[in-house]
């Protein structure tokens, strides 16, 4: 499969995702954006050129670097705050840099990955604020979310082009940069500043849960039925973990819809 038909449908999970922002919020936008969207496909291209072996091998270093993206994540709503998207993205960066060492550490094990991904992913979870009280400033027009989109395609198809190169851990590594989700965060930074950036990176790291299983039913499933039906089982494992999030939210969204009506009236 060529870098054309790479980039163009790393492409199309980018707009997907700034389609679902601009259409059911920063929340679910995140949500979407955290997904397996650009390591699915670098999987199965793995697969195919290197073999099931391989493949799993990026698989196990995928859920290690779910703990990478949910600092990223802190990162990014913290120095958002008080700067702007790009700064914000450099902050997030070097949060996530901190972790490289325990991440190449875990990636060789899919239970230490696993342990890894969650602990972090929880550990975030609790510390972003649930609600942004202090906006950035004015916020500046958002780039042409197509340009975005191609940009992200094409660095992606050559991150996968030299990924196999470089050995299974870091295809892994590479094939779960925060490409889609630093994109759409600085984008809803531009559009609404800290408090919609935030909302963002709440769904995005809540999603992480659904991308680290994905990875992992991935790696158990792919040796006993083949790197294609443990695709499919694996994104049967991201259905499943989206349900349950969506569930929960719907749960705890509950009580804050009576209170709202309740003051309401």
């Amino acid at each position: 499969m060529d870098w054309v038909l790479k980039s163009a449908l790393t492409a199309a999970a980018v707009m997907l995702v700034l389609t679902a922002a601009q259409r059911f919020g920063a929340r679910v936008a995140g949500l979407v954006a955290a997904l397996p969207l650009v390591t699915a496909p670098a999987l199965a291209w793995s697969a195919h050129e290197r073999g099931t072996a391989f493949a799993i091998g990026a698989a196990i270093s995928s859920v290690a670097a779910c703990a990478m993206l949910a600092v990223f994540a802190l990162g990014f709503s913290i120095a958002s705050r008080r700067r702007g998207g790009a700064v914000a993205v450099i902050a997030g960066t070097i949060a996530a840099a901190l972790m490289a060492l325990p991440v190449l550490a875990a990636s060789e094990s899919l239970s230490e990955s696993l342990a890894l991904a969650l602990l972090c992913c929880a550990m975030v979870c609790c510390a972003l604020p649930r609600s942004a009280g202090v906006a950035a400033s004015r916020p500046s027009p958002a780039p042409r979310a197509a340009w975005v989109a191609g940009a992200v395609g094409l660095t992606t198809a050559l991150l996968a082009a030299t990924g196999p190169s470089l050995g299974h851990v870091v295809t892994g590594l590479l094939s779960s940069l925060p490409l889609i989700g630093a994109t759409a965060a600085v984008l809803e930074h531009a559009r609404g500043g800290h408090r919609a950036s935030t909302q963002f990176l709440r769904g995005y790291v809540v999603g992480l849960f659904s991308k680290a299983a994905f990875g992992a039913a991935f790696a158990l499933t792919a040796p006993h039925v083949g790197s294609t039906a443990g695709l499919v089982l694996a994104c049967g494992s991201v259905a499943l973990m989206s349900m349950i999030e969506r569930c929960g939210w719907s749960r705890r969204s509950a009580p804050r819809l009576v209170a709202a009506r309740g003051s309401a009236e």
